[in-house]
């Protein structure tokens, strides 16, 4: 770009992004976009042309991330009151020429898109979109960007109704040569995912139009000549992303630890000792928690972990009990409170699965001792306790 700009000079040349900047959603796709937008301005792009994947985090979203860039999308079929920021077209003037680009998106493109991508993209047909623009704007050169397929386009240009100087394929797999195509319009494709530079060069006396000097170049690292502010831009995103992954792989194997056995709750117990359970309901256990709740001490934590399941004692640091999710409020976990099964037993969801491959420990006189102890329960004898 570097080179055409140098070749040709700043007023003779427009930059003309084709959309689809966005492949999918997710935290991190939302950030390389919000990089891949700031280089685009950076850059000084003129035009960015809305496609279907540029929805993928919804228009609000999309407006404000290209206004933090100071960039303006285009799109002339969008649905009548969709957005405030995208425009139906913009006027460029370049070496006192004025190009007017607008942009298309095929209905049928955007409905596709949005069943495997829940892309919120809403467009009207083509219809009668154009032919106004075309009457009401004075303009030397038209340019319009199509987001449809290329097995699609030679049915979608039939609809547009007015003939612009050159169609750009928005979206498509890869680069398309120039073509005519049927009714004599001129239609260019663009790249591959930013991988290709393509350019067009277009002689002031423009009609008839032809392509002769169309040209692209695929870009390695090596062919690209650092910019200063970019490549701070991109470094800074690399590290970004390395600290991303770093937090990501802790947080994952956090998760896989507390889920590797965790806290049911007796609605489970039950379907499988009957007998048990109806036995504990009638013990002390059972309304453990309404002791403290009637002495106004349901918050406190010296307390609690001995009137819920699953808590870890204060005190007590174990990795192992602190990744079982287990009570930690009764808004959060109403299903773990009073002195349950499991608070003896264990987490039991690996035995739920398989009981034989999965034994749950026993509550031997260590367990009860954990919180019977001298200070909250004198004179407990273990043994002598009915424990269920």
């Amino acid at each position: 770009m570097q080179q055409l700009l140098a070749d040709y000079g700043e007023d003779q040349t427009l930059r003309l992004n084709a959309g689809n900047v966005f492949k999918r959603d997710g935290v991190l796709e939302k950030r390389r976009g919000q990089v891949i937008l700031q280089a685009y301005a950076m850059m000084g792009y003129d035009v960015y042309a809305v496609g279907p994947y540029d929805a993928v985090f919804g228009l609000k979203e999309l407006e404000r991330m290209t206004s933090a860039v100071g960039m303006t999308p285009v799109c002339s079929n969008l649905a009548e009151g969709a957005s405030d920021v995208i425009a139906p077209y913009q006027l460029v003037e370049k070496s006192g020429q004025k190009i007017l680009i607008t942009n298309l998106v095929d209905p049928w493109l955007s409905e596709v898109k949005s069943e495997k991508k829940s892309i919120d993209l809403p467009v009207r047909p083509v219809e009668g979109v154009l032919a106004p623009l075309f009457e009401s704007i004075p303009y030397d050169l038209s340019i319009v960007v199509v987001q449809t397929a290329t097995s699609h386009l030679e049915d979608f240009l039939g609809h547009l109704g007015v003939k612009p100087d050159l169609i750009v394929l928005g979206y498509q797999e890869g680069v398309l040569p120039p073509k005519e195509m049927t009714g004599g319009l001129m239609c260019v494709g663009n790249n591959l995912n930013g991988k290709i530079l393509a350019a067009v060069d277009i002689p002031r006396d423009k009609k008839p139009l032809t392509l002769e000097n169309w040209q692209h170049v695929t870009l390695s690292m090596a062919d690209v000549v650092p910019e200063p502010q970019i490549d701070r831009l991109i470094t800074e995103q690399e590290q970004w992303e390395k600290d991303f992954h770093r937090n990501k792989k802790k947080s994952n194997n956090a998760l896989a630890r507390s889920q590797s056995n965790f806290y049911l709750g007796s609605d489970w117990c039950v379907r499988c000792h009957r007998d048990i359970s109806a036995s504990w309901k009638t013990s002390r256990h059972a309304h453990a928690l309404s002791t403290l709740q009637n002495k106004g001490r349901a918050d406190d934590p010296r307390c609690l972990p001995c009137h819920v399941t699953g808590m870890t004692l204060e005190g007590e640091d174990s990795q192992e009990d602190l990744n079982r999710e287990g009570f930690t409020s009764l808004e959060q976990t109403p299903h773990l409170g009073n002195v349950q099964c499991e608070a003896c037993h264990g987490p039991g969801k690996l035995h739920a699965r398989n009981p034989k491959l999965n034994p749950l420990k026993r509550g031997d006189e260590n367990v009860c001792l954990r919180c019977h102890t001298e200070d909250t329960s004198p004179g407990f004898s273990y043994g002598k306790e009915k424990v269920h």
